[in-house]
């Protein structure tokens, strides 16, 4: 993210007084739900052995991302928000930018780890699971943080070399949206191929199934599996498709106007955000395993209240009765 996005000047805040209050309320609520919904995910792939696939590893680590923005990323957003528009400067803002950048370089990077993921799932068939194991899921899991981490730190070093040299800082900035722009163009690419396969896998086991006058089971797990991948892959690219357009547009754009560049900046950044709030609902909906060890969860958590109230009460009667 570009300064801009995250910095709303102080002078342009009394204008848009309503805009950004608004914008504010926005970014709290999909805060609150996303941590809470990416915890109840989070810890439910970790106290479930048999949700610990290496998809759903790269599930937990897209949890682990979204529950980061949810829970640092929109408030700290919603208070530097507050703060300008009572003219208010705050350091936490100037650690918002790294924060935001580690964060969605992790989840772009694991969004697109999961495509790989499933072009091999379709393309080595049986062999998959012998390549793709847990522990090689884990190392690439490793490496992305790694990455993510490392790339503020980089871009830091060239923003202090490049320092003397006029628009040093759009150096900085468009080096940030190659690797973004790279990528998202990696997993459109990947998801065109995957789209190809399928169609060619559904098409062949078709005809094999009206020769056998089989059930359409196989075509059917096929569809389920890669329809669910759809609708993360779907709902991440609208999410970030307005933030791309306008770094594009920032970047060829002669003449700006600084209040209404700065409400779109705000508007994109934060539609950017709640795609951190709506990931979970797209597990909860297309996984039913997930969905089922997460209730059984919530029912477990709630038993276990019940019990300590239990036992509270009836503690509290016996030393009622002591009393008497």
């Amino acid at each position: 993210m570009n300064n801009s996005t995250l910095q709303p000047p102080a002078s342009n805040m009394v204008e848009g007084r309503d805009f950004f209050i608004t914008l504010m309320v926005i970014n709290a609520f999909s805060g609150f739900l996303a941590t809470v919904l990416n915890l109840l995910i989070i810890v439910t792939l970790i106290k479930t052995p048999s949700l610990r696939t290496p998809s759903n590893i790269l599930i937990l680590n897209l949890s682990i991302t979204d529950f980061g923005v949810g829970a640092l990323v929109q408030p700290v957003y919603s208070i530097v928000i507050f703060a300008h528009m009572n003219k208010v400067l705050l350091r936490s803002q100037f650690v918002l930018n790294p924060v935001t950048m580690i964060l969605s370089c992790a989840s772009l990077l694991t969004i697109t780890v999961i495509t790989v993921d499933r072009f091999l799932a379709l393309l080595l068939s049986l062999r998959y699971q012998e390549i793709v194991t847990k522990r090689r899921t884990s190392k690439v899991v490793i490496m992305i943080w790694t990455f993510s981490v490392s790339l503020p730190c980089i871009l830091l070093a060239i923003f202090s070399f490049f320092k003397k040299i006029k628009d040093y800082d759009v150096v900085v900035v468009q080096i940030n949206n190659f690797l973004f722009l790279s990528l998202f163009l990696l997993n459109i690419a990947l998801m065109l191929k995957i789209s190809s396969i399928i169609n060619r896998h559904s098409a062949q086991i078709q005809v094999q199934q009206q020769a056998m006058n089989a059930q359409p089971g196989a075509a059917g797990n096929i569809k389920r599996s890669v329809n669910m991948m759809y609708f993360i892959l779907g709902t991440f690219f609208l999410c970030y498709f307005p933030c791309i357009c306008f770094r594009i547009i920032a970047y060829f754009s002669l003449s700006k106007i600084a209040f209404v560049w700065q409400v779109v900046s705000n508007v994109v950044f934060t539609i950017l955000c709640m795609n951190s709030s709506i990931n979970p609902i797209i597990y909860f909906w297309r996984i039913p395993d997930m969905r089922n060890a997460a209730l059984q969860l919530l029912r477990s958590i709630r038993r276990n209240n019940n019990n300590i109230n239990d036992n509270n009460n009836n503690r509290d009667a016996e030393n009622d009765v002591y009393v008497l």
